[in-house]
């Protein structure tokens, strides 16, 4: 068994993941990797509205075995409001080809 941990990264709010555990900005998770395969963890995060685009998400605190690890930092582009999101999800679903 494997534990990976990550901290939240700030302006950002927790949305989902699967097998996480949570305690505040904390996010664990305890997986088993069979010898010679690899496992991917992942969380969902909202981008908190005050962040402006060119602005960077950075990850902190990462680890997996207790050793720390660097993701890469997220760079902000475009923010969209809920309403934008829902559109923009609308019509790549619904779309005529």
């Amino acid at each position: 068994t494997l534990g990976v941990g990550d901290l939240l990264p700030q302006n950002t709010t927790f949305v989902s993941s699967e097998n996480c555990t949570t305690d505040g900005s904390k996010l664990t998770w305890s997986i088993t990797v069979p010898a010679e395969e690899t496992a991917t963890v992942s969380y969902t995060v909202k981008v908190n509205e005050d962040v402006q685009p060119g602005q960077y998400i950075e990850s902190i605190g990462a680890s997996v075995g207790g050793v720390a690890v660097k993701c890469p930092d997220i760079y902000v582009g475009t923010t969209l409001t809920d309403a934008q999101h829902v559109r923009n999800l609308l019509l790549s679903h619904f779309s005529p080809a």
